[in-house]
């Protein structure tokens, strides 16, 4: 039986990850082997390029050698309507500053997102992600922060296969979801904290009530 030639995988056709409880790192030409933290049974993964969903950083001036970059992963997420856009892979070089790298990712991936309202959040453990975390997380501008390497800024963006998740801040988080919503989106640390927030709220407007029948 001869093979599809058209279903075979090139040498150029993919690249190698070391999962650990993630996506993994990728492993380049240049990577130490030493600090994959190899063990038996130690499993790989096989990602197929696609051209499409990664961004590639073009390096002409560095040597191919001795480049060392990051893989994010990156998707958008609307506080109003609670959906995702679609995912994209983005190389970057690891000395990269975190101003340089916010205006990078807005213009090859949110170019749509004024800069004063690129917001973002990043997403270390996606096994144990539930889209509600969103709604109670801290976010940060990414390009108006301080401009340090990523390693130390406020993301923290150290490793391959981090997910940071942007926001455009001009748009209203919308707290009311409907039963499907709540069933889909949310965990009951969410549902707790808009029971606790409605019952705040709700004090709040009746003392403002009883101080209106004691004015004088």
């Amino acid at each position: 039986m001869q093979d599809d030639e058209s279903k075979q995988i090139g040498i150029d056709d993919f690249c190698l990850r070391a999962p650990a409880h993630d996506f993994g790192e990728v492993i380049s030409d240049n990577t130490i082997v030493e600090d994959l933290f190899l063990f038996d049974e130690k499993e790989f993964y096989l990602q197929i390029n696609q051209p499409d969903k990664l961004i590639a950083f073009v390096h002409e001036k560095e040597d191919p050698t001795t480049f060392k970059s990051n893989y994010f992963l990156t998707r958008e997420w609307d506080p109003d309507t609670w959906q995702f856009g679609p995912i994209t892979e983005i190389q970057v070089p690891k000395n990269m500053k975190a101003v340089e790298f916010g205006k990078y990712l807005q213009s090859k991936v949110y170019p749509h997102i004024a800069p004063e309202n690129m917001f973002g959040t990043k997403i270390s453990f996606l096994k144990s992600f539930v889209r509600s975390d969103l709604a109670m997380r801290s976010w940060s501008n990414l390009i108006t922060t301080h401009n340090t390497v990523l390693a130390s800024s406020k993301l923290e963006l150290t490793k391959d296969a981090l997910l940071i998740v942007v926001r455009d801040w001009s748009k209203t988080l919308r707290e009311q979801l409907n039963e499907e919503e709540l069933r889909k989106y949310t965990n009951s640390t969410f549902v707790d904290h808009i029971k606790r927030k409605s019952s705040s709220t709700a004090q709040v407007q009746h003392k403002r009530y009883d101080g209106l029948l004691e004015a004088t």
